[in-house]
């Protein structure tokens, strides 16, 4: 089973390689470092994104 975060606050990111979420949006953890940062991926739908 894939480990998951639900996010307690949106985030705006402000860098390219850094994720951006709502409150109540579930991440699923990819990996963690010792300095405090996830590296991770969300789920969305294909209707609003150009593939």
């Amino acid at each position: 089973m894939q480990e998951t975060a639900i996010a307690i606050k949106p985030f705006q990111s402000t860098e390219e390689d850094r994720l951006s979420f709502e409150e109540g949006q579930i991440i699923y953890i990819i990996k963690n470092d010792d300095k405090g940062l996830y590296q991770g991926e969300i789920r969305f739908p294909d209707q609003p994104v150009r593939v």
